[in-house]
């Protein structure tokens, strides 16, 4: 219930055109902050990828400032939103998938690539680490430069291991092969 509530109120955020309405969406998530720790390391780095959707936004808009106000009311938005789904839905976890009325198959797609976000970025964290030893002197340039040739390895390597993963799941049987009974354990 908590999951459609979070969606419901998401998807009413995000079509509100209003600025009142905007103000008074804004209230549940400061009880929230009031009553629950966040850890302020995520919401600093949600906001420097908005700062720099602000920024984008400002210089592609045709009017600067009407480029600069749309981007504050999206991240305005996304910080509404990422405030609800880590109080309501992140501390439920995966296994909150189960509860959830959908066909097997969709359960089994949402486990599958939660567990490759996480493995992506692990990758991408530790290749970066690696690179920034290698070469913690490098420039602006060179270092951009880096971080595209990581990246652009670790989506290749994220790609093949996808691969990987749907040839083992044909090999087993496919999703038919994944029988589990209604509480979500495995079937003997």
């Amino acid at each position: 219930m908590m999951i459609f509530c979070a969606l419901c109120y998401a998807f009413a955020v995000s079509v509100s055109s209003s600025l009142y309405v905007l103000l008074a969406e804004s209230i549940l998530p400061v009880i929230l902050l009031c009553r629950k720790k966040f850890p302020l390391p995520y919401i600093l780095k949600l906001n420097v990828i908005n700062a720099l959707m602000v920024i984008t936004l400002a210089l592609t808009w045709p009017d600067l400032r009407e480029g600069l106000m749309m981007g504050m009311v999206i991240a305005w938005r996304v910080n509404i939103i990422y405030v609800v789904f880590a109080a309501l839905v992140f501390p439920l976890g995966l296994g909150a998938v189960y509860s959830l009325a959908m066909p097997e198959k969709f359960r089994v797609l949402v486990i599958l690539t939660v567990r490759g976000i996480f493995i992506l970025r692990d990758s991408l964290d530790s290749a970066l680490v690696s690179a920034k030893l290698r070469a913690p002197d490098a420039g602006l340039m060179m270092r951009l430069k880096i971080f595209a040739y990581v990246l652009g390895s670790v989506l290749i390597r994220s790609a093949n291991r996808s691969e990987r993963m749907t040839q083992a799941v044909e090999l087993r049987g496919g999703f038919k092969g994944f029988m589990q009974d209604r509480k979500g354990e495995a079937a003997c």
